[in-house]
C-alpha cells in the first residue's frame, strides 16, 4: 500500500512528496496499537477520576457533616438571642432597660 505524506495537489508546491510502500498488515498494525494506547489511557483516566471520588468521599462525608452542625448551632445562637432580647437594637434596649428600672 503506499502512503502520501501531503495529497498530491501540495507535492508540487513543495518540490515533491514522501511516498511510502508498507504491507497493509502493518497498517492495520499500527492502528491496532494506536488503539489500544488510545484505549488505555482514557481507561486509566477514567480509572483515576473514580478512584479519587472515593478517596475524597471521608472529606465531603466530614463537610457536610460540620456543616449540618454549624446550621444547628446558628439555630441554636438564634433562638438564644430571641428569648433573651438580643436580637433588638442597641437603643431600644437601652430605653427597655431604663423602662424597666
Amino acid at each position: 500500500m503506499d502512503i502520501r505524506i501531503l495529497p498530491s495537489e501540495l507535492e508540487g508546491f513543495l518540490g515533491g512528496g514522501m511516498i511510502f510502500s508498507i504491507p497493509i498488515f502493518v497498517l492495520f498494525l499500527c492502528g491496532v496499537i494506536f488503539g489500544l494506547f488510545v484505549g488505555c489511557v482514557i481507561f486509566g483516566l477514567f480509572v483515576g477520576f473514580v478512584w479519587e471520588w472515593i478517596r475524597e468521599m471521608k472529606h465531603r462525608s466530614a463537610s457536610s457533616r460540620k456543616s449540618k452542625e454549624l446550621a444547628k448551632v446558628e439555630n441554636e445562637l438564634s433562638q438564644l438571642k430571641r428569648e433573651s432580647g438580643q436580637n433588638e437594637d442597641e437603643i431600644l434596649l437601652l430605653l427597655n432597660n431604663k423602662a424597666n428600672s
